[in-house]
This record gives structure tokens, C-alpha cells and sequence, in this order.
């Protein structure tokens, strides 16, 4: 039981993290009056890392990625039960296996639970043009955990039809926003003109059926 809490606790993933680098190529954190007095001194880009948090010395774990990479991990090469790895450079997919193993002398090697970690690719269509428009776009995001099965003229089509349509809502709303009272009023007339005339035609007949009332009424007295 105690096993299986240690093991149900531990956590993998992986951490997109910026990473600025100066002209030695040392790891820095430049404030921005350092950046704008020296713009070309520091070199930024982004690194891929695969983390598993609670690792404690009753388990181990074996790490395998259909890349090839093959890694056994004890607590000993831990930093106080934190370990992470470089993910890679973005170029492709990568579905990491980490499975959590017994440590314990009373039950050495027992398998206590899987965990699975996939990790991204950049998306080389993420830099088309009309993805500044739509980056939420399936084809716009910038990472990716899955290959596109459509192809490369059918995905950039796609791209630009969504960013097409995308610009003239935008444009249909901000008409929308200019249009002066009188046109709105007209607009409002011309969509309910058949609600409008069924409307006044009720009025109207329910006016003449109250003034035949009043009439007769009138009339009834009158005799």
C-alpha cells in the first residue's frame, strides 16, 4: 500500500521553457533596460524538457521513448526526488514510457504503475501568414502532438480559406459597429418587415373591432 501511494504521487510531463543565453553562451536572466542596451548581446530560444516530480528512494524509474532513448532511474541520481531530460529539438514526436518500479528489498523490480508522456513537434505552417490571424487554428498552433494526415496543399488551402473568412468577420463587425442609426433602423425594418406588418394589420383590426363596439354601444343608447 505504502508503494502504491509513492507511486500513484509521482508526476511526469514536459516544461517548454525560454532560454536566454548571452554572447559567451551562458544562461542568463537580462532585465529589459540589459536587452534594449545591448539587443544583440543575448540569443533567446526554447528548450524542451521531460520532468517526474516525488520520485522517492522506495521506487525507481525506467524511462523508454520510441526514439530510442532507454534510461533507468534511481533516487540517488535525482535532484531530492526531481528528475528531468532534454525532450529533443522539436523536430518530431516523441511518446515517452515511464514506468514505476518497486525499490524495496521486500519487493524488488514489482511493476506498480505506467505513466505516459508524449512530447511535441514544432509546426512548420505555424509561420504562414494568415496564421497571425488565426493562431488557435488546428493548422496555426505552433506545437503539435500529432503528424497532419492532410496534405501540404490541402493544410495551406485551409489556412488561408480560415484566415479569409476570419478578416471578413472582422471587417463585417466593424461595418456593423459604423453603421448610423438610420441604417440600423432600416436594416431592423427590412429583416422584421413581416413581423412588423402582421403586427400593425392586428393592431389595426383589433382598432376597428374596439370602434364598432363603441358604436353600437353609442347607438344602443341613442334608441
Amino acid at each position: 500500500m505504502e508503494l502504491s501511494r509513492i507511486a500513484a504521487s509521482i508526476e511526469a510531463n514536459y516544461e517548454i521553457k525560454e532560454i536566454t543565453v548571452d554572447e559567451n553562451g551562458n544562461i542568463v536572466d537580462p532585465t529589459p533596460e540589459e536587452l534594449d542596451a545591448n539587443p544583440e548581446g543575448y540569443m533567446a530560444y526554447q528548450e524542451l524538457r521531460v520532468y517526474a516530480l516525488n520520485i522517492t528512494d522506495k521506487v525507481y524509474l525506467e524511462i523508454r521513448g520510441d526514439d530510442g532513448y532507454n534510461q533507468t532511474i534511481h533516487y540517488r541520481d535525482t535532484n531530492n526526488g526531481v528528475m528531468e531530460f532534454d525532450g529533443g529539438d522539436f523536430s518530431k514526436v516523441i511518446h515517452y514510457t515511464i514506468t514505476v518500479l518497486s525499490d524495496s528489498n521486500n519487493c524488488p523490480g514489482d511493476k506498480l504503475r505506467t505513466i505516459s508522456v508524449t512530447t511535441p513537434m514544432r509546426n512548420t505552417f505555424a509561420n504562414q501568414g494568415g496564421c497571425v490571424y488565426i493562431p488557435s487554428y488546428q493548422y496555426c498552433q505552433e506545437y503539435i502532438t500529432a503528424p497532419f494526415l492532410a496534405s501540404n496543399e490541402e493544410i495551406l488551402n485551409r489556412i488561408n480559406t480560415e484566415s479569409e473568412n476570419y478578416r471578413n468577420s472582422i471587417q463585417q463587425q466593424k461595418y456593423e459597429r459604423d453603421k448610423t442609426f438610420w441604417e440600423k433602423t432600416t436594416d431592423f425594418l427590412k429583416k422584421n418587415a413581416t413581423i412588423i406588418i402582421t403586427v400593425v394589420v392586428v393592431l389595426v383590426a383589433i382598432g376597428a373591432l374596439v370602434a364598432i363596439v363603441i358604436i353600437r354601444k353609442q347607438r344602443s343608447r341613442l334608441i
